[in-house]
């Protein structure tokens, strides 16, 4: 199962692509204890009552069996039903391990466009009996349904399938906040999203919860910019915010720092450049060197990398720019620099071979000098 989630992302991309966009207790209980100490004194003419529950060899069995459960301590209610609960998803998921191997009608019929599926998923969805296709048709299906904003019939198709199918638990969550945004139950879609933050916080979704509650509250978007900089939704959230604030300098900089080659991260420069050049940072000319040299324009990788910090691999990109922009005299010096101040460096076997390319036949004597 551990692929499953990545299996059906990939599969149900045709028309619904909800899931990479934005959409935008313990109880108290009374303890119930089998007495089974030795001291138990049974009613009277209990052997004469071999059909009755009470029947000493069944109340010991059951004490005993409670004693086993819970290793001699007090078995709460809850607690009991959380290890039923336990059996069962295990049991089910040792059944959907079994059967993910079968053959499958609903990746099949993810490979469709949304309305040429959705008879037969729903088809699968309305079975009575539990299995790992009708979970995966319920999935495809809210998805389908989420992308043509029917909040209410994905809520319902939804309903209780993180049980069910517990391997895609936080998306169907992540889900099922949206159904309750469309149906303008927006306290159930903020208490949702919040238990991705609360039940799954390790969850590639945890970042797509935090845009979407950001929609109610912008701390939470702040929250995503802090912790996950890289991840392509926190991407998502900076550009949102730089639409209000077209010339904000940190928000430019996140972007530029942690997605510097991404495709929209040019025009951040040019407004880096033109607007706040004297506040660049080291860090900041670095990543606009990598924006460059991602796109291989070297030339203006240049003047970036002359500006970024002092360390092998920016003082060999450099090197290696002026070399493909016909600065040799410039690469031969910094290829020299790079060797002779970081001589254990995976980049200067690279500036070795560089140099000497750059090294007249004959000269080969002479590569380490002018």
């Amino acid at each position: 199962m551990a692929a499953e989630a990545e299996n059906l992302e990939s599969a149900g991309q045709p028309g619904s692509d909800y899931l990479s966009n934005s959409f935008g207790q313990a109880n108290k209980a009374n303890v119930a204890v089998a007495p089974v100490n030795s001291d138990y004194i049974a009613p009277e003419k209990l052997e004469d009552q071999p059909g009755d529950f009470f029947g000493g060899k069944r109340w010991f069995w059951l004490g005993g069996i409670l004693v086993l459960l819970v290793g001699g301590t007090a078995l709460t209610l809850p607690k009991a039903l959380e290890m039923v609960n336990g059996w069962r998803q295990e049991a089910q998921l040792k059944a959907y391990e079994q059967e993910q191997h079968q053959d499958s009608e609903v990746l099949r019929l993810a490979l469709l466009p949304p309305d040429q599926r959705r008879s037969k998923l729903e088809a699968i969805a309305n079975q009575e009996e539990l299995s790992l296709e009708r979970s995966r048709a319920r999935f495809l299906l809210a998805g389908d349904l989420l992308a043509e904003f029917e909040g209410g019939p994905a809520l319902r198709v939804l309903e209780g399938l993180e049980v069910q199918y517990p391997v895609l638990a936080p998306y169907i969550l992540l889900m099922r906040g949206r159904g309750y945004q469309l149906s303008n139950e927006n306290d159930q879609a903020e208490a949702t999203w919040q238990s991705i933050l609360d039940q799954y916080p390790d969850s590639p979704v945890v970042v797509n919860a935090l845009e979407n509650l950001g929609s109610l509250d912008e701390t939470y978007w702040q929250q995503a910019i802090a912790d996950h900089p890289g991840h392509p939704r926190t991407l998502a959230i900076l550009h949102q915010q730089l639409e209000s604030e077209p010339n904000a300098l940190e928000i430019q900089r996140q972007i530029l720092q942690n997605h510097p080659t991404d495709g929209r991260t040019a025009a951040v420069i040019n407004s880096l450049t033109a607007n706040h050049q004297g506040e660049l940072t080291p860090e900041d000319w670095q990543a606009m060197g990598d924006n460059f040299w991602h796109r291989r324009i070297y030339n203006q990788a240049i003047a970036p990398y002359e500006k970024a910090p002092s360390n092998a691999r920016n003082l060999y990109r450099l090197a290696r720019a002026q070399q493909i922009s016909k600065l040799d005299n410039e690469a031969k010096e910094n290829y020299r620099q790079l060797i002779a101040t970081y001589p254990d460096s995976e980049e200067t076997a690279l500036a070795l071979r560089r140099l000497a390319e750059l090294v007249p036949p004959g000269k080969g004597c002479n590569i380490y000098s002018s």
